[in-house]
């Protein structure tokens, strides 16, 4: 049996459990049918942290795989489970892309933030030419990212710009802006 390692998180004013695994399509069915959000930087689930949650946790998994909370409840943080750098379904991101990151003397935290934005398209594309890429896919993917993952703003606008850099740096198009409407607070 597989095992879903829970530790304890502060983000946003906000105690959070993270949930880790190793890539697994039915586990991340799991945790989006608990309503938890998915945070990029830490590559892991992640749920407020309360006793009901990790309740709704230990039910979720039951049967599906083995949970690990030591962490919850004593200071030993295990090890976490490397996830592997791409996921089964990946899909190759041009080498012109990579190259005009390089050319253009991008830092190492922007060359890591935008091969990985820009691979999570491709994968959301499946397997569709990006050449072929309407505007309309590009609004699908940011809606996607604000409805199903739940990624905050500045997680959207990385995305965004990420693909804008393919279409604008590498292959030369014309600027454009792509967005949303998104909903507003207290509304």
């Amino acid at each position: 049996m597989e095992e879903v390692i829970i530790t304890k998180s502060y983000h946003e004013e906000q105690h959070l459990f993270c949930i880790h695994f190793n890539s697994n399509k039915q586990f991340d069915a799991v945790c989006e049918g608990m309503q938890s959000r998915w945070n990029r930087s830490n590559s892991c689930w992640t749920l407020k942290n309360n006793k009901e949650n990790l309740k709704l946790i230990y039910a979720a998994f039951r049967g599906v795989a083995y949970v690990n909370a030591r962490a919850v409840f004593n200071k030993d943080q295990p090890k976490i489970l490397k996830k592997p750098s791409l996921k089964e379904e990946s899909y190759p991101i041009p080498a012109e892309y990579k190259a005009m990151l390089i050319r253009r003397r991008y830092s190492k935290n922007t060359y890591i933030t935008y091969t990985s934005m820009f691979q999570d398209f491709l994968n959301f594309l499946k397997g569709q030419d990006v050449d072929t890429v309407t505007e309309d896919d590009i609004k699908e993917y940011q809606d996607y990212l604000v409805t199903k993952r739940k990624v905050a703003i500045s997680t959207q606008n990385q995305a965004i710009n990420a693909i804008k850099f393919y279409f604008e740096k590498v292959k030369g198009g014309e600027r454009k802006t792509y967005y949303i409407e998104r909903p507003r607070k207290g509304v």
